[in-house]
């Protein structure tokens, strides 16, 4: 059904999907769709919108680098020193936000705000788990501390 509609071969498509096996029952979607699992954040959504926007006016992948960090905006593919980080998409969200401003805190109040569409009583720790996990990834295979808790105020990186 979404290939047959040539009006659709123009705009933005993105498939909100349940679940991350959906592709061998779903039907094929055009090439510049881009799908976002549940569950999902408006700012998820957002990126996504962009990223098949990018592939729409096929314009290059945009790269952030930091250190031995870098990401990929369009694909959401993150790499540290050349090996693939297998990152959740909200990880991938928050490696970008630290990566487009390093050196700054990033308060628990921002990332609960912008990468959580929990409006009504959000788990205490759910930023902290977020964090956490990003940092294990970054922090696999070497010493050297990339993302700082910066004690009453959040998080910040510093790579």
């Amino acid at each position: 059904m979404l290939r047959q509609s040539a009006s659709l071969s123009r705009i933005p498509l993105v498939v909100l999907v349940n679940s991350k096996h959906v592709e061998a029952h779903e039907p094929a979607t055009p090439p510049h769709a881009v799908r976002v699992r549940k569950p999902f954040c408006i700012n998820a959504v957002y990126q996504a919108i962009r990223r098949s926007e990018r592939a729409l006016q096929g314009l290059p992948n945009e790269v952030l680098q930091a250190g031995d960090i870098q990401l990929a905006t369009s694909s959401g593919a993150a790499f540290k020193a050349g090996r693939s980080l297998r990152t959740h998409p909200r990880e991938t969200l928050l490696l970008e936000s630290f990566m487009r401003a390093p050196g700054e805190v990033l308060s628990r109040e921002y990332i609960l705000d912008n990468f959580f569409d929990y409006t009504a009583h959000p788990r205490p720790n759910l930023v902290d788990v977020l964090a956490c996990r990003l940092r294990n990834r970054l922090h696999s295979g070497t010493d050297k501390t990339i993302l700082h808790t910066v004690r009453g105020q959040g998080y910040m990186f510093k790579p």
